[in-house]
């Protein structure tokens, strides 16, 4: 479970760049021969394609933050539930030991 967490951590992260990418990074190939994140001929229209492919990558980025803090918080609670049971069969060992002692 951690591992999938992790998994989901990284994958918000690299949503994350994405999208702030998408964001940030324009140029419509006006002025230099390379173009970047343009689709269409006017400047208007990519801002707006961008600006949707944006919101996508960052709700992308809260719904595998949510899930990576989701499957923490379980794995979380499983090593603790782990910890708990083996705590109870040491103590249950100890008092068989001690009630064996006292029965010889």
């Amino acid at each position: 479970m951690k591992t999938l967490s992790k998994v989901l951590f990284v994958l918000a992260f690299v949503c994350m760049l994405l999208g702030s990418y998408k964001l940030f990074v324009y140029d419509s190939g006006e002025y230099s021969d390379e173009s970047k994140n343009a689709y269409v001929g006017g400047d208007a229209y990519n801002y707006i394609i961008n600006a949707g492919q944006s919101t996508a990558y960052f709700v992308m980025t809260g719904v595998f933050s949510m899930l990576g803090l989701g499957f923490f918080y379980i794995a979380r609670k499983e090593e603790q539930q782990h910890a708990l049971l083996n705590e109870v069969k040491r103590i249950q060992y100890i008092l068989e030991k001690q009630n064996h002692s006292t029965k010889s």
